[in-house]
């Protein structure tokens, strides 16, 4: 490549960017830029327009607006450029013979003071909406929706929490043209448009900041949605609505509609909320109207687009909330402007039987194998998949059930992994047989997987070796729990004891001595977990103790779950609730510690869990792909006190309890029992 110091040169460098950042030149006019994404381009300057913009095209990937700085100007100095004629018009056909360099890029405030953005302009800010844009510009079926930048976060911060001058305008401006391209309207109830708002962080913060899904329900457009739908769908959104608004926007416990929910079933006599009629989820509904009198003094905002105001706003102030700063903390993400708000118009997985949701991975994060891993569940909405609210199933059912949607899945695989050149996880929904891509990213594997997956790819040419060799962390080569021989060999030891004792009825247990608490590596947090059973109420509870390496008390968890489940059923349980808990505290090295070998065999993939749990562990793998390390181990009841008698006080509870930072009373003791043996070891 020849230099670019001078005008008289006979190339040009373009700086295209995707995910990078570009910045300031330095001082001597050199290019400056960050980010591994970040590629130059180098041509002729003789090139036409056309054939620049062919060149661009195929290096980027996709097709680009050209927007151009000026030798002398800085990033705020931009002129967009869409084609050869509007060079002309502007009299500054002679640009391309004097820039000394181009910017290409694709994220949101890079090139101007725009606050709001289209997915189909090929252009985002955050993760999400630059995976949202991204899978619309390469073909996929997307909803239409738009994109509030991380720029206008930052104003409303800066602003005393009130929306910079304008940017409800240009929303609305923005709502405009998606209203048309859908033919149906926000708060219309004779063609009602829902609109779904999501946060979007340029680094992913996943579960720390706030989502609000069905909005613009109100009294006349359920009544609207319910002619066109069905009423047990619309009555089924609508409940939803008002449930997650109430806690997400306004800060109503969820616990408060839980309950109105749970006492509806029991009056029906009824043990799913799919069992519900549509006279039953009406009822729901003006008892979740109540709540809001009750707990708010005030009715239900049922303007559309005072919801939206709202929901924006709460979105926007979710980035300075507690869990959120935490989390930054822990992870030591900094210099961010805030979160970008996606709004987009809603789709429905849970229409009937010819609708459901579900989440994958392109290939098996585990093994490496090349195999769409997943779940699904037909007739469901949202995070039904992994919130534990129904038992999913894997994605065989939709292959089944659905096979011209399942078809059209298996090819977007396919084209997102050519895109990408990476193991992607994916959401989408399916509604009246009709696919639609929610979200997509570059999900975490195993050493194992890490490895087969490079060197796959690498055989499919989808990457070369260079690039194969950088997909494998280190890290992912020298897991924590493998440090020692002498860690590997109590391991097996605990594991021969128990299994002979699992065997065997006519064993004698051995003795246990010195029964002690091991603590984590530095820098790792340990989550102990397990679960009780009691057959006379017909329940179980599950307990959940999570500590640093100086047995410090980070958090604690018991959940009543009303139902009497099986030994190993309720150990899953256990596990689960752990991990959860780690996921909404933003923890990233972890360790799962239980009870449970056939679980623990199970999440290393050393045999197939039993077909009852095969569900649940499932989606533990797919969440804890989203750690930086999870690793598990085994321990001895004996050596699990504080999880055991926290399990054993979910018995007594109605629901589940939490506490940050703080000791239930019920294990106090056994925490200073393990808190004086690690000291002294």
């Amino acid at each position: 490549m020849e230099s670019n110091n001078s005008k008289n040169t006979e190339t040009i460098k373009f700086l295209c960017s995707y995910g990078g950042k570009i910045l300031p030149r330095y001082t001597n006019g050199t290019l400056r830029y960050a980010g591994d994404l970040t590629r130059v381009l180098v041509v002729d300057r003789s090139i036409s327009f056309t054939e620049l913009m062919v060149k661009l095209g195929e290096f980027c990937g996709s097709s680009v607006n050209l927007q151009c700085q000026l030798p002398i100007g800085d990033l705020e100095t931009l002129i967009l450029i869409t084609s050869g004629d509007r060079l002309r018009r502007d009299g500054r056909q002679s640009y391309l013979r004097q820039l000394t360099e181009v910017e290409v890029g694709f994220s949101y405030g890079k090139f101007s003071k725009r606050r709001l953005f289209g997915f189909s302009l090929g252009l985002s800010l955050g993760g999400k909406g630059a995976n949202l844009a991204e899978m619309a510009s390469i073909g996929l079926s997307v909803p239409p929706g738009l994109t509030i930048s991380t720029e206008a976060c930052q104003e409303y911060q800066l602003n005393g929490k009130k929306l910079p001058e304008g940017l409800w305008e240009e929303i609305l401006e923005g709502l405009e043209t998606v209203e048309k391209d859908m033919g149906a309207f926000l708060g219309d109830p004779s063609k009602p448009l829902l609109h779904s708002v999501r946060s979007g962080a340029a680094i992913s913060m996943p579960g720390m900041m706030e989502t609000v899904l069905n909005l613009g329900l109100n009294d006349e457009v359920v009544a609207g949605l319910a002619s066109k739908s069905g009423e047990r769908f619309a009555y089924d959104s609508y409940r939803r609505f008002l449930d997650m608004f109430g806690d997400v926007v306004l800060g109503i416990p969820h616990t408060l509609f839980k309950e109105k929910l749970e006492m509806l079933k029991n009056a029906k006599g009824v043990n799913l909320d799919t069992e519900l009629t549509s006279s039953d989820l009406k009822e729901l509904v003006e008892q979740y109207k109540n709540v809001y009198l009750e707990t708010k003094s005030e009715k239900f905002p049922s303007d559309p687009k005072q919801q939206l105001l709202l929901a924006v706003k709460a979105v926007f102030d979710s980035w300075d909330s507690s869990r959120a700063i935490k989390y930054r903390s822990i992870n030591q993400i900094t210099g961010l402007k805030g979160t970008a708000v996606n709004i987009q118009c809603m789709v429905f997985g849970n229409m009937g039987n010819t609708s459901g949701t579900g989440v994958l991975f392109t290939r098996n994060p585990s093994t490496g194998e090349k195999k769409l891993y997943g779940e699904f569940l037909v007739n469901a909405q949202g995070k039904g998949v992994v919130a534990g609210i129904r038992t999913p199933e894997d994605l065989d059912t939709m292959k089944s059930c659905m096979p011209k949607a399942y078809k059209e899945l298996v090819e977007n695989c396919e084209i997102l992994e050519r895109h990408y050149k990476d193991m992607m996880g994916i959401e989408f929904t399916v509604q009246e047989n009709r696919l639609w891509m929610l979200q997509c990213c570059s999900r975490k594997r195993t050493g194992k997987g890490a490895v087969k997956i490079a060197v796959d790819m690498a055989n499919e040419g989808l990457v070369d070796m260079r690039s194969a060799i950088k997909m494998v962390e280190p890290q992912l080569l020298h897991p924590q729990w493998m440090k020692t021989l002498e860690a590997l060999v109590q391991w097996a030891s605990h594991f021969l004891i128990d299994f002979a004792a699992t065997t065997d009825a006519n064993a004698v247990k051995p003795e246990i001595v010195n029964v002690t608490w091991t603590p984590p590596p530095s820098s790792v947090l340990k989550i102990n977990v397990d679960g009780a059973l009691s057959k006379t109420s017909s329940s179980v509870g599950i307990g959940v103790v999570i500590r640093d390496n100086a047995g410090r008390l980070i958090a604690t968890l018991c959940k009543h779950f009303h139902v009497l489940l099986g030994p190993i059923e309720t150990e899953a349980k256990a596990f689960e609730a752990g991990l959860q808990l780690a996921w909404d505290l933003g923890l990233q090295n972890i360790v799962l510690e239980g009870d449970s070998l056939v679980i623990l065999r199970a999440l290393y993939a050393l045999s197939n869990p039993p077909s009852s749990v095969d569900s649940l562990c499932l989606g533990m793998q797919l969440i804890y792909s989203e750690f930086h390390s999870v690793n598990v181990s085994h321990v001895q009841r004996q050596r699990n006190k504080p999880a055991h008698l926290l399990a054993k006080f979910a018995l007594s509870i109605h629901d589940y309890c939490v506490w940050i930072g703080e000791s239930p009373s019920c294990i106090v003791q056994a925490l200073i029992q393990d808190s004086v043996i690690v000291s002294f070891d």
